[in-house]
């Protein structure tokens, strides 16, 4: 009894904070992910796109204090890193979430919008980085850092 108590409970966890994966593997070429980062200390406010069929992320708008030119090619990945950067994404349960807002902590953190589409599936997720789900900050937290040039 206690099994399927469980049992349940982790079925529940999973399709509320939407990390489960629905068994279809994206279309590499087709994924696309666009990134707006705002907020913390310094208030800023960028966004980038990662492009499955290239493997490129590239900024697209600069506001505040970002990293980069607008229409700049920050990285481009191929081989291991494009495979695992695409395994990443389905591990975080980003393209079954749908459109959802996981709401903000307090203030000077980082928000971001993150918005995905594969040609079968969309994806429109808000939140911060304390209240995004622990695979999902993961994958931005990787995407953010491969926005910025100079990182490492």
């Amino acid at each position: 009894m206690r099994f399927i108590q469980l049992l349940t409970a982790a079925l529940l966890f999973s399709s509320v904070h939407g990390c489960g994966n629905d068994g279809v593997q994206p279309d590499r070429s087709r994924i696309r992910i666009e990134v707006q980062v705002g907020g913390g200390f310094a208030g800023v406010a960028y966004s980038f796109r990662f492009e499955g069929q290239t493997g490129e992320i590239r900024g697209l708008t600069c506001e505040r204090f970002c990293p980069f030119e607008a229409g700049e090619v920050l990285a481009t990945l191929s081989g291991d890193d494009l495979d695992q950067l695409i395994q990443d994404i389905v591990d975080s349960g980003l393209p079954t979430m749908g459109t959802r807002n996981f709401g903000y902590g307090c203030c000077d953190q980082f928000t971001f919008r993150v918005r995905y589409q594969d040609g079968v599936r969309d994806a429109d997720v808000e939140g911060d980085d304390f209240t995004l789900p622990p695979a999902l900050n993961a994958l931005v937290s990787r995407l953010v850092g491969l926005a910025h040039p100079n990182r490492q």
